[in-house]
């Protein structure tokens, strides 16, 4: 049997939670609503100041976002930017960056910014929660008390 579209562990029992990082409404609209119907709890943020925030009231309950879709491109504080200044204050959990940039530079530029992953838009559906899966299972077992 196949599966006809991508979805996350059941969010009762993984309380699986994403920051969506994007200046673009629409595109923060349709992530989420990927994100949202494949099971995992998703928190907003326009920009990257108040990303830093959501990443400092995690951490201060000794927590992490399973996964942080940042996008690179925004105003005020761009996405290497707020990447940058999160492994500053020692958010460990994954980061992945999201840009229409496809060049190679783009990638070698969001990796040395502290991201662990890219992503182009526009991003399909089961990409998206193909990589937020595969990043969130990395970030639960190496951010797991032992």
């Amino acid at each position: 049997m196949t599966a006809t579209r991508a979805t996350l562990p059941d969010p009762e029992a993984v309380s699986l939670r994403v920051l969506l990082v994007d200046d673009s409404e629409d595109n923060r609209r349709l992530l989420a609503h990927f994100l949202k119907g494949a099971g995992a709890e998703v928190v907003q943020a326009c920009e990257g100041e108040e990303a830093l925030h959501h990443i400092q009231q995690e951490m201060a309950r000794r927590g992490s976002f399973h996964t942080v879709l940042m996008d690179m491109q925004m105003p005020v504080c761009d996405g290497y930017e707020a990447t940058r200044r999160a492994r500053d204050i020692g958010y460990r959990g994954a980061i992945i960056a999201l840009t229409a940039h496809a060049l190679s530079e783009e990638r070698g530029k969001c990796i040395a910014a502290g991201c662990d992953d890219f992503l182009n838009k526009p991003i399909e559906r089961s990409k998206l929660c193909g990589a937020v899966l595969t990043w969130a299972h990395r970030s639960h077992k190496e951010l797991a008390p032992e």
